[in-house]
């Protein structure tokens, strides 16, 4: 009888100790958080830092911050605010959320208009067909510089298994900068570069 009570403790010790090791258990070995949709909903709001200088250092200096509203059922959204070459990007956030798996996805969508100033002649600003450039001041084109990119995040909390205010994001992003290059002669838009962004929020209120 000690012999099989010795096992089946053995057996109990190597669940536990996997349970635990489970990024979504709790800490105490009970069930994956958050368990149902009611304590996942809420407010979020995080930040966005660049993980490396990207592609042709467009990371530098760079900075992502928003808020994100999660309700029981449909989509999450909220605004997402980007600072990255100079520019001040803004937009929103679009995103789905799992309760089972605690993890959130969604998509990231700024943008930035400014004017451009071609002189007459140009392919941006041909002449008039009957006086040329003759008076002319040129033309202004107005363009849009965009940062769009996704992101993935796992929520956690260490102190809770209900995912209630507090609760951590923990993931990563991917970030397209074009800060509004268009070609001369189609109008394409040229995009400037990418980069990788680690993400870092928390729960503000409950839904």
């Amino acid at each position: 009888m000690k012999a099989f009570l010795g096992c089946l403790m053995c057996c109990v010790l190597v669940i536990s100790q996997t349970f635990a090791r489970d990024p979504h258990v709790a800490p105490n070995g009970g069930p994956a958080y958050p368990g149902t949709t009611a304590n996942f909903a809420g407010t979020y709001a995080g930040v966005l830092m660049p993980t490396s200088p990207g592609d042709k250092h467009c990371a530098s200096n760079s900075l992502g911050l928003f808020s994100l509203v999660v309700p029981q059922s449909g989509l999450a959204s909220g605004d997402f605010v980007m600072f990255a070459q100079g520019r001040i990007f803004t937009g929103t956030v679009q995103a789905v959320g799992d309760p089972e798996k605690a993890t959130m996805n969604g998509i990231l969508d700024a943008t930035f208009d400014f004017t451009v100033h071609f002189d007459c002649g140009t392919p941006q600003c041909p002449p008039d067909p009957l006086i040329g450039c003759a008076g002319s001041t040129g033309c202004d084109v107005t363009v849009t510089a965009s940062a769009t990119g996704k992101f993935d995040t796992d929520i956690t909390s260490s102190s809770s298994i209900s995912l209630g205010v507090g609760a951590r994001l923990d993931g990563s992003a991917v970030l397209s900068i074009n800060q509004g290059q268009v070609d001369a002669d189609t109008f394409v838009p040229i995009a400037s570069c990418k980069m990788q962004l680690s993400l870092d929020g928390f729960k503000q209120s409950n839904g």
